[in-house]
Formats: structure tokens, C-alpha cells, sequence
């Protein structure tokens, strides 16, 4: 992963859309362009930042809005680790509150019934 890389403004925007996009054809409708020049975009966003995933874009991108460079990391190599932790750990929580916005609007109809 290149961090020092330099994408430029559409390139970004195509970046930032790809990362948290699940289908490339709604990516492509969102920047409304075809899915031939999406994937050609996303051809040169990956040469330039030497990545071959949609998990290391992720990351890339989380890296970026945070301003971490590499040099700041002592274990680099596991940041990937981390960032999908947390987004595992994230996604657990978010489940227990829908779990309980659920219980509450089952307790509050029981209330108006009875």
C-alpha cells in the first residue's frame, strides 16, 4: 500500500465512492459514469496506490482522512487487522441496539394494549 501516493480530485472522489459502494454498477450511477470507465478508474486508483482489494481501498482511505503516515506506525502491517476489527466490533454493536430498539417497541405496544 502506497500512502504517499497522489491521486487527483476524481480519482478521489472515485476512490471514496468504490470503498463504500457494494455494487459497481450504483457506484457507476452515483458518479454517473459507465461501468467500462469506472472500471478503468479503478484500474489506475489501484496501480497507484498498489493495492489489489476493495478492503485495502478501505483502509487506504480510512488511513488518509485520519492523516497517519507510514512512518508513524511501528507494526504497518497491521493496521489492516485493526481497522477490520473495529468494523467487525462496530457491526456487533449495531446489531445489539437494533436488538433493543426492537425489545422497547415491543414493551411499548404491550403497554397501549393492556
Amino acid at each position: 500500500m502506497n500512502l504517499e501516493a497522489k491521486l487527483s480530485k476524481r480519482e478521489a472522489e472515485v476512490a471514496e465512492i468504490l470503498a463504500f459502494t457494494m455494487d459497481r454498477s450504483a457506484a457507476a450511477d452515483k458518479l454517473c459514469i459507465s461501468e467500462g470507465t469506472l472500471s478503468a478508474h479503478s484500474y489506475r486508483i489501484y496501480e497507484k496506490l498498489q493495492i489489489n482489494t476493495k478492503a485495502e481501498l478501505v483502509i487506504w482511505w480510512f488511513m488518509k482522512k485520519l492523516g497517519v503516515r507510514k512512518e508513524q506506525i511501528p507494526y504497518f502491517k497491521l493496521v489492516p487487522v485493526l481497522i477490520l476489527c473495529f468494523g467487525i466490533l462496530s457491526e456487533k454493536e449495531m446489531i445489539c441496539r437494533r436488538r433493543l430498539r426492537v425489545d422497547r417497541m415491543a414493551r411499548v405496544e404491550i403497554k397501549i394494549t393492556a
